[in-house]
């Protein structure tokens, strides 16, 4: 038993590190490329596009909150006792939740700032990247609850116990 939660806890830890890292990346390269519009020297976005320096800020910073609210839901499995805590299964939950919004919201962002900037009216609810996204999500949901079900478990052993 003790093999397998250390092995719990090196990969959460591990995750945890390698999450913020990635989200810290993500961050830094928005600052970079912002440099032209925040007058801070060069950078790729410029204000010719309309609507595409927008989304090309706001879906680094939406996926840099996922991995950051993950990485600390790591953390915090990897520093109790169990993994099936009565608060995992609730940022799971939120997990969910952020991962399809940070991948659908820029996705309808761009369809309607691009309507307005054209004129032309032209928005897509569910693409295929809220597809993925969807699917992906109900997966992190399921598990959640999957998580909750092994807590209430545990609990109702150390009742009996």
């Amino acid at each position: 038993m003790d093999e397998v939660r250390g092995k719990i806890k090196t990969s959460c830890n591990i995750i945890f590190v390698g999450l913020l890292a990635v989200a810290a990346c993500m961050v830094l390269g928005v600052i970079y490329n912002s440099g032209p519009l925040l007058g801070l020297g060069e950078g790729y976005m410029t204000f010719e596009n309309p609507y595409g320096w927008l989304i090309s800020i706001v879906r680094p910073i939406l996926h840099a909150l996922l991995f950051v609210y993950t990485a600390f839901m790591f953390r915090t499995i990897s520093t109790n006792e169990t993994p099936f805590t009565e608060n995992i299964p609730r940022k799971m939950k939120i997990v969910a939740l952020l991962l399809f919004l940070s991948f659908a919201l820029p996705a309808w962002m761009q369809d309607i700032l691009s309507s307005i900037s054209t004129g032309v009216f032209g928005f897509t609810f569910i693409g295929n990247i809220q597809i993925v996204a969807l699917v992906v999500s109900g997966f992190v949901f399921i598990m959640a609850q999957i998580f909750k079900y092994g807590f209430l478990l545990q609990d109702e052993n150390y009742e009996i116990l």
